[in-house]
């Protein structure tokens, strides 16, 4: 669509409505991590700024636990959606193995079931199993995996489709077997593709909360999100937003880290499956 001389009004607005939505609330969280109790800015509120609140909950045992979790979870998550959806991506997409189209369809599952709803399925189940995991992190990993592998399968099939046959063919000549033309060429040819798979699921896994919630009932075992919800309830109902919003900013900065370094990579995996869908 040719907006001629609106483009520069068309510009001006998309900026605007960015700085809206997501750089003033960042700033405002920002802020308020910084004061010792809320106040209105002012040049004395400037400078009565403080790092007092990050570093109490350095010193937080519950909030370093939780940021043990979170990690644990984070890339537990991403890396075994990774290596599970691309093996299957690859079945699908190059192997002749008969109902290779059935696995595809089998992926999709989880988006028909509400993430409450796994949730509620999940604990039914595990509780009466005679396998102790429910309440673990390894519950939650599985919880994690299921509702993520659409989103993998989507993005490893479609960055594997953009590869061409001769590339595979050609290393098969060359005497790699199968497994080997799969790890040393086809890997390697999609790897935008596929980080883009894991920093989704681990983003995913770093900012869930609801099947936490559900699924945790200890407090030695709460990922972030769960631990900075349990802060607004320690001062016999006072909510201490100042501390609060450090725990927030303290939950953004590593995400936001971790996108900038793999910018690039997600950017081409996110184009490549929006090629073919």
């Amino acid at each position: 669509m040719e907006l001629g001389k609106w483009r520069p009004v068309a510009g001006v607005l998309i900026i605007g409505y960015f700085l809206l939505t997501v750089i003033a609330p960042l700033l405002v969280l920002l802020y308020t991590s910084l004061l010792k109790f809320y106040a209105p800015p002012s040049k004395d509120t400037f400078k009565s700024m403080t790092l007092d609140n990050y570093r109490a909950l350095a010193h937080t045992a519950d909030a370093i636990t939780a940021l043990k979790n979170s990690l644990i979870l984070g890339l537990a998550s991403a890396t075994l959606v990774m290596a599970f959806m691309a093996v299957a991506a690859w079945i699908v997409v190059r192997s002749r193995i008969r109902g290779r189209k059935i696995l595809d369809g089998l992926a999709f599952l989880p988006l028909v079931v509400p993430g409450l709803v796994m949730g509620l399925a999940l604990s039914f189940v595990y509780l009466r199993s005679p396998i102790p995991i429910y309440g673990t992190l390894f519950i939650l990993l599985i919880s994690y995996c299921t509702r993520y592998l659409p989103y993998g399968m989507r993005y490893s099939v479609t960055s594997m489709q953009q590869i061409a046959n001769e590339l595979e063919e050609s290393a098969l000549v060359d005497g790699c077997g199968t497994f080997g033309a799969l790890r040393r060429v086809m890997l390697h040819a999609v790897r935008p593709g596929i980080v883009t798979v894991g920093l989704f699921a681990f983003l995913a896994a770093w900012n869930e909360f609801f099947a936490a919630l559900i699924l945790l009932n200890s407090s030695d075992k709460f990922t972030l999100p769960l631990a900075v919800v349990a802060m607004r309830g320690r001062n016999f109902g006072a909510i201490d937003y100042p501390t609060l919003q450090s725990g927030v900013v303290f939950m953004a900065v590593p995400c936001l880290i971790l996108f900038l370094v793999l910018q690039r990579s997600y950017v081409r995996g996110f184009m490549s499956g929006a090629l073919r869908g």
